[in-house]
């Protein structure tokens, strides 16, 4: 067995959860207005406190700097 077999489970399961975050950021915050989008934030604050695997809680660090206003 390869490094590469053992990481492409973790490669897909990272961007699967990746494409569901931004499916979910994006289409809040393309239906909202500027007072909703703030609420961003505090969505992928909560979610990264929720969140056990580092690589996710990276992620979602990353999406709350994003819609730090």
């Amino acid at each position: 067995m390869k490094l590469i077999d053992m990481l492409d489970p973790l490669r897909v399961e990272m961007e699967g959860f990746i494409a569901h975050v931004d499916e979910e950021f994006l289409s809040i915050f393309s239906e909202s207005s500027l007072g909703e989008e703030m609420l961003l934030y505090d969505k992928a604050v909560e979610w990264e406190r929720l969140e056990q695997e580092p690589l996710k809680k990276a992620y979602l660090r990353a999406v709350q700097k994003v819609f730090s206003f």
